[in-house]
């Protein structure tokens, strides 16, 4: 009776909180990031993309870590390029190469994706071809038909670099 009357009151439990790992974090904070309108977080979430999707390949359960990253990084950057007024954009870029890292890895999940409307419903044309395939398509082949040069293009990626160009250059 004694230790009943002077201990203290036991805490509340805690609310459950379900467990996440750490990748499953991860891939959140990158498809959120993406899903953003800042084009420089979706700029720099879709490179840190192709390195987990790169690092996935080299690990002894690539396979089983691809089934899971492919769908979800192709189905937000599909939402995401299908957004863009233009294939031109400069956002166009890492959204269409994160498509195709995606495709290369996985190729039928990312047919099945790049099939589908936003509404849910199939965009496939009379002569058997997907629509959002297609479109892909040719905006991978325009940019491998640029001359653009490689490295930093945005001059907010350029500022967080630190690498700002000369006044008197335009961008």
């Amino acid at each position: 009776m004694l230790h009943f009357t002077k201990s203290g009151i036991p805490p509340r439990p805690a609310p459950q909180v379900a467990q996440r790992s750490i990748l499953e974090c991860l891939v959140t904070f990158l498809t959120t990031a993406i899903e953003s309108g800042y084009p420089t977080a979706c700029w720099r979430a879709c490179r840190c993309t192709h390195a987990l999707l790169h690092v996935s390949q080299l690990s002894f359960e690539g396979e089983g870590t691809s089934n899971i990253l492919v769908p979800r990084f192709c189905g937000v950057a599909t939402h995401r390029f299908q957004q863009l007024t233009s294939v031109n954009v400069p956002l166009a870029k890492p959204l269409i190469l994160l498509i195709t890292m995606c495709f290369i890895i996985l190729p039928e999940p990312v047919v099945k994706i790049l099939s589908v409307e936003e509404d849910g419903s199939s965009n496939v044309t009379e002569d058997g071809a997907s629509q959002g395939l297609l479109t892909w398509a040719e905006a991978l082949a325009g940019l491998a038909e640029s001359a653009s040069d490689p490295g930093l293009s945005l001059e907010s990626e350029m500022k967080l670099a630190g690498k700002l160009p000369h006044p008197d250059v335009q961008i």
